[in-house]
């Protein structure tokens, strides 16, 4: 650790060669965003299936920016709120019209999000809960303990990885840092949404 830079070093062949150097700056936290109450969790999970339009959607994502989203839900299926609250929302193809048909969005019903941490692909953090009570600077031992057992599925590579479970009201992806040791991002997806649909 240096003052202004962290630098991760690996080592190949037990130690004898090394295999790669990664040196960083270190990015200070994006100031906390003046936002009105989050959901919580069970009400995100709650609303999965809901169309994007939706009294209570509106009730508990319009404060936080999905009112600005429309045109974006009905051509790419996702609301970024990523500047504002560290979230995206996720949404399933509206089989009823063509993807670039920019009118017709009612059928997009929300399918999963996704809670960044801060600085990750330049999102502010998700101040709210999130699953298990995780938290962005658990390690991966240390998520995998919360959860209680080993992933259903993943990958881990040298600089990051991923892992999923799946429960009965949802599936989660963790993706993690193995450099910094943290998590990045953790989803949530209504069950089966991880599937083609």
């Amino acid at each position: 650790e240096l003052d202004k830079h962290r630098v991760v070093v690996e080592h190949k062949r037990g130690g004898s060669v090394l295999g790669s150097v990664l040196c960083k700056l270190r990015l200070s936290p994006w100031p906390p965003a003046m936002l009105p109450p989050l959901p919580t969790l069970d009400q995100i999970i709650g609303q999965f299936g809901a169309y994007w339009y939706t009294s209570e959607m509106r009730e508990l994502f319009f404060p936080l920016g999905l009112d600005k989203c429309g045109p974006d839900i009905a051509t790419r299926r996702y609301a970024d709120l990523r500047e504002e609250a560290g979230l995206e929302l996720y949404f399933y193809r509206d089989q009823a019209r063509a993807d670039d048909d920019v009118t017709a969005n009612k059928g997009a019903e929300f399918s999963s999000a996704k809670f960044y941490s801060s600085r990750y692909l330049d999102a502010r953090q998700w101040p709210g809960e999130l699953p298990l009570g995780l938290e962005f600077d658990a390690s991966y031992r240390e998520l995998v303990s919360r959860v209680g057992r080993e992933p259903d599925d993943g990958r881990d590579e040298n600089l990051d990885g991923y892992a999923i479970w799946h429960f009965e009201d949802y599936s989660l992806h963790v993706q993690y840092s193995n450099v910094d040791n943290v998590i990045l991002c953790c989803s949530v997806f209504a069950p089966g949404a991880m599937q083609p649909r």
